[in-house]
């Protein structure tokens, strides 16, 4: 069974390059990694799984609930450093493609960073008031991918065809392909907001969000196999080989808005709830692609550059937690429906809006935590488990996120506070263009460290 593809390899290449955040545009791939949940940030956010909007006593509370500001009292000053760690791996498509799908030899690529996570300020307006305000930057998305292939097709499985004309049919039939693409970069979200107390049990807050990212896609493929000139059984054939290199790179901003609520019920429980504003970002992309060719070693470059308007849809987040004897016990659930994302202002871009809806879906992030303090000692233990549905539609998608966390915190003194969490991260995602899954694993360590001022 033969693949034949009406396009160029530039085309195909380009258009549909790996399994995630890509729409297939006019001029190339739209890359959308705003389109998924927050990262976590913040050690002990990490380790709880997430589930921390209910339990949140410090300043990142301008952020995981604005509300919880009024449970801050002095003065604080917080930052942590992140280490991020994801592994790539190319496997065997589990699907049925519409043509057989190549041999895939496995493949690893790794990509490893140290950098900021956030920083917060946080500051009761007076001694007697119940309101404090916040302000801070935190890396609310990040995108840290890298996936290689090595891919064998059969004889007859990949056919290019490269003339029109239908008096004359050229082709070329590829039989060994090499693909490597890494994704790198980060959002942050540069916040400010008020908090407080509109009664003994319960505190409500808002904070404004300035997103502003810098991202980078860097994709290589070789194609390697026979040239025909004429009909594949009637002429010779000669080798070729195509390298292709593309380079992307996107800045984005927006603005964005969270309002947060804590309710605390007795002694013992705590509800939150926080709500996410859409977002409409403005994305300027610059894209370079190079193409390189053994037959008479022709080079050529075909620099692009676009500016489009993506507005991501309203996030709602509810928590619920329960204190006893040192033991707290947290969960928190997230919904978004991403498949309400569209392209804004431009005819040429909004008319992708339709494949927006087919693309996404919707997303319920849940996350379950657990918080022991011995004795209310200065140590405290903690471990979560959360699971997230990949935005994705499941055409795409073979296995959602799943991230195991634990962590530990240190209250070194009265005002000073170090906590440490890390994560185990997997999820897996379909290429059926290239016949093979992408798996990854992403490992996350957090050290956060706060002083508040007496």
């Amino acid at each position: 069974m033969a693949l034949w593809a009406g396009v160029s390899l530039t085309c195909i290449q380009v258009g549909w390059g790996q399994t995630f955040d890509l729409i297939n545009g006019p001029e190339g791939p739209l890359y959308e990694p705003i389109l998924g949940s927050p990262v976590l940030h913040n050690a002990r956010a990490l380790s709880l799984g997430g589930a921390y909007s209910v339990l949140v006593n410090d300043a990142s509370a301008l952020w995981y609930n604005p509300g919880s500001l009024g449970r801050l009292e002095l003065t604080e000053l917080q930052a942590e450093l992140v280490y991020d760690e994801v592994t790539g791996h190319s496997l065997a498509l589990t699907g049925t493609p519409e043509a057989p799908p190549p041999t895939v030899s496995p493949m690893e690529s790794s990509l490893a960073r140290t950098r900021i996570g956030s920083v917060y300020l946080a500051f009761p307006l007076s001694s007697t008031s119940s309101w404090t305000l916040g302000l801070g930057t935190a890396m609310t998305h990040r995108l840290d991918r890298a996936v290689s292939a090595d891919l064998t097709y059969a004889p007859g499985d990949f056919i290019d065809t490269l003339d029109a004309d239908p008096n004359s049919f050229v082709a070329e039939q590829i039989e060994h392909y090499t693909y490597a693409d890494d994704q790198r970069g980060a959002i942050w979200g540069w916040q400010f907001g008020v908090g407080g107390r509109i009664s003994p049990s319960v505190m409500i807050g808002a904070s404004g969000v300035y997103y502003d990212g810098y991202l980078e896609f860097n994709n290589r493929t070789s194609f390697s196999g026979t040239r025909f000139e004429d009909t594949i059984s009637a002429t010779p054939g000669f080798p070729v080989r195509w390298d292709i290199t593309t380079t992307t790179t996107e800045d984005l901003h927006g603005w964005g808005a969270n309002a947060g609520l804590f309710i605390r019920v007795l002694n013992n429980f705590g509800l939150s709830g926080v709500v996410r504003s859409p977002v409409t970002y403005t994305v300027y992309s610059d894209q370079l692609i190079t193409e390189q060719r053994d037959e008479g070693v022709t080079v050529e470059t075909f620099p692009v550059g676009t500016m489009r308007k993506i507005k991501t849809p309203l996030s709602a987040s509810a928590g619920v937690a329960f204190r006893s004897r040192g033991l707290a016990l947290a969960a928190e659930g997230t919904y978004t429906d991403w498949s309400q994302s569209e392209y804004k202002d431009s005819p040429w871009i909004s008319q992708y809006n339709d494949l927006l809806r087919i693309t996404y879906r919707e997303e319920l992030a849940l996350g379950l935590g657990a918080e022991w303090s011995p004795s209310q000692g200065p140590l405290s233990f903690r471990a979560g488990v959360r699971q997230a549905y990949l935005p994705y539609s499941e055409y795409y998608t073979v296995n959602d996120r799943r991230t195991y966390s634990g962590g530990v915190g240190f209250l070194i003194d009265r005002v000073v506070h170090l906590d440490v969490g890390a994560s185990l991260e997997n999820w897996r995602g379909r290429n059926p263009l290239y016949g093979f899954d992408e798996e990854y694993d992403q490992v996350r360590v957090i050290v956060t460290t706060s002083y508040r001022f007496e």
